[in-house]
């Protein structure tokens, strides 16, 4: 049941390898206790996000055909993603790169519109192309739920500032 033989040198250098590597980034860590800039929290919010993303596409690998998703929430993810990157996206784009299949794509996309978190804009010379955004209160509620989120990984000194409640 269970192989006895001693570990081949390679794995235990590799091993090794491994623990100096985690060693080393957790003695370069930064001061829990000091106040994040923007930039800062720019960057822990999209880490967070990104991780979030990573996490659904190892649980659609680990358990296959089982829906345990819920695709406007996809959508927006992988919008605040992009626009955090700095990129824009098309309806096209977000449909056929995704994880998700293209009119679950195109059906989220008409809810999150019709509930005032997503803007479609044609494009100006080719009106077969929609670009996408978020809208100021899917936005900024996405940013609060990372930011909120991120607390309980990193509590920030001094809390997050109010936020304003957004006007559509």
């Amino acid at each position: 049941m269970f192989d006895s033989a001693p570990p081949r040198a390679g794995d235990v250098r590799a091993l090794a390898h491994q623990l100096l590597s985690w060693a080393d980034h957790l003695t370069d860590r930064p001061d829990l206790t000091s106040e994040l800039t923007e930039e800062g929290r720019h960057d822990l919010v999209l880490g967070l996000a990104a991780a979030l993303r990573e996490a659904r596409r190892l649980r659609a690998e680990i358990f296959p055909r089982i829906p345990l998703g819920n695709p406007n929430w996809d959508v927006m993810l992988d919008l605040f993603i992009q626009e955090m990157n700095g990129f824009r996206t098309s309806l096209d784009h977000l449909a056929l790169t995704g994880d998700l299949p293209a009119p679950v794509v195109y059906e989220s996309v008409n809810e999150l519109a019709r509930l005032g978190l997503i803007d479609r804009t044609p494009d100006r010379f080719d009106n077969r192309v929609f670009w996408l955004s978020l809208t100021v209160i899917g936005r900024q509620g996405m940013f609060d739920l990372f930011a909120q989120s991120a607390e309980v990984v990193r509590p920030i000194a001094g809390g997050l500032p109010e936020r304003e409640d957004a006007e559509t």
